[in-house]
């Protein structure tokens, strides 16, 4: 099993890259639902770790009731 990458849709800062990355040149994001994580909020989930516009992300802060995989919260840079 992989790991889950879970990137936030309303914090501001990631709005951009999410838009831009995401949604745009890398088109990998996964569109079959979203994480809500109370910290955060809602995110969406990629599968994918090598993520070239990734600024970091955090160690597994638990797993998915869906697929029982490990997850994450992913950074994205705005300008790359």
């Amino acid at each position: 099993m992989g790991l889950l990458y879970a990137i936030p849709m309303m914090i501001e800062s990631q709005k951009e890259p999410l838009e831009k990355h995401c949604f745009g040149d890398c088109g990998k994001i996964s569109m079959s639902g979203c994480i809500d994580i109370p910290e955060v909020g809602p995110c969406w989930v990629c599968t994918h770790s090598d993520c070239q516009h990734e600024k970091g992300h955090t160690e597994p802060l638990g797993t998915s009731h869906m697929t029982g995989e490990e997850m994450c919260i992913r950074g994205l840079v705005s300008n790359a």
